[in-house]
């Protein structure tokens, strides 16, 4: 077996030492061509995802808030609010078509029913 004066292997004491590299600057390659942008720009989709989570969750509120199912009873409502949460539920599919300035005045709190379920 032959060695250099450093005692590496080289291509006449092993066939598989070049293969072996030449795969390891393919990983490295892979690396800092793919995980490395995605590394970089981690911080900012998390945020993205928190928000959209955030986002679904309002939704989920304000669909429970607007059915209010099985509520016979009359109480007082914000009628700013229920505006609110009927565009929060609309929204992603008004935003690209309409501009929207909300310029509520001052309300009262509205005795009302709730949505009636069938009978």
């Amino acid at each position: 077996m032959t060695r250099t004066t450093t005692d590496r292997p080289t291509r006449e004491t092993s066939g598989a030492v070049v293969p072996v590299l030449a795969f390891a600057g393919i990983v490295v390659a892979v690396m800092q061509t793919l995980l490395v942008p995605v590394i970089k720009d981690l911080p900012q989709l998390l945020d993205e995802s928190r928000e959209g989570i955030e986002r679904v969750t309002k939704i989920v509120q304000d669909l429970k808030e607007f059915s209010h199912v099985g509520d016979e009873t009359p109480r007082a409502v914000d009628l700013h609010k229920g505006l609110d949460s009927t565009l929060n539920i609309v929204w992603n599919d008004l935003k690209y078509k309409v501009q929207l300035d909300k310029h509520y005045g001052e309300l009262p709190l509205v005795e009302c029913h709730s949505r009636r379920q069938p009978h």
